[in-house]
């Protein structure tokens, strides 16, 4: 689905690299205390009214899968009402910060960002660019020695050249198997939907719509839309995927199907 912005609105990734949205040196030493640092900072440039609005969201997000990407960068988010429409702030720890990142690597940047909930898939459409940018081991290693504002502005503004067209790097696979999990959760006697909807609609967020209907049509259908993969084969069909493809499953950066069953398929160790 193609993001349409409201007539005269256009969102360019350079009009958000400002000084003075930018922590050179962070102080917090973990995940909570660091996000709140760049929350507040939201607070104190008037970007956001309702800090504790901003920082439940961000929670509830970390806690169904944290954002942390990998090679040091996080890019904690959410869509929420707010008086802006999309805006974001950066933070950089020299020594690095413990997220819980899948490569067991300490974060050195975060980028966190808010936007309207009538804008869903700008983390791709806006800051798709930037998260492809950031997958260069030097310009990674350049912005990890960037030690102000203006150094971190430098290595991040060539992103905004590269268009809006690279796709970020979120774990759908993993999103659908949680979402698949909370629509379990939710038939069970006692339930409480309406916080199971809630988590239900942050990932539902995240995820394209072409996806999310057909998983909705496998789990109307058979219960089951997202299988693991163990020892290389599918666990709902157990055809052996070849090698080539199962390597593509385990990196974990795209949604596939299996060939035989057509499920939906994560790697069982990711």
């Amino acid at each position: 689905m193609e993001l349409e912005f409201p007539s005269g609105i256009d969102y360019n990734l350079k009009d958000l690299l400002l000084p003075e949205r930018i922590i050179p040196h962070l102080k917090s030493t973990d995940k909570k205390s660091a996000l709140n640092e760049l929350i507040s900072l939201l607070k104190k440039l008037k970007l956001i009214t309702d800090a504790d609005a901003v920082q439940k969201r961000i929670a509830e997000r970390e806690n169904l899968e944290t954002t942390a990407l990998g090679n040091g960068i996080a890019f904690p988010h959410a869509r929420l009402e707010f008086e802006g429409k999309v805006e974001m702030v950066i933070g950089r720890s020299e020594k690095g910060i413990d997220f819980g990142a899948p490569d067991g690597e300490p974060v050195h940047v975060i980028f966190l960002a808010v936007w309207q909930p009538e804008f869903p898939g700008l983390l791709n459409h806006v800051f798709g660019s930037l998260i492809q940018y950031l997958r260069e081991p030097d310009v990674r290693k350049r912005l990890f020695a960037a030690n102000s504002a203006k150094k971190i502005i430098d290595v991040l503004s060539k992103a905004s050249e590269q268009g809006k067209e690279s796709t970020a790097q979120v774990n759908k696979a993993k999103l659908l198997w949680r979402l698949q999990e909370i629509e379990k959760e939710k038939t069970k006697k006692g339930a409480n939907i309406r916080s199971l909807e809630r988590k239900a609609n942050l990932i539902r967020s995240e995820i394209d719509e072409a996806i999310l209907n057909r998983f909705d049509r496998m789990i109307s259908r058979t219960g089951t839309a997202i299988v693991a993969v163990k020892n290389g084969a599918c666990q709902s069909c157990f055809m052996h995927l070849s090698t080539g493809f199962h390597a593509l499953v385990k990196q974990g950066k795209d949604v596939y199907l299996c060939e035989n069953c057509g499920k939906f398929i994560i790697d069982a160790d990711v």
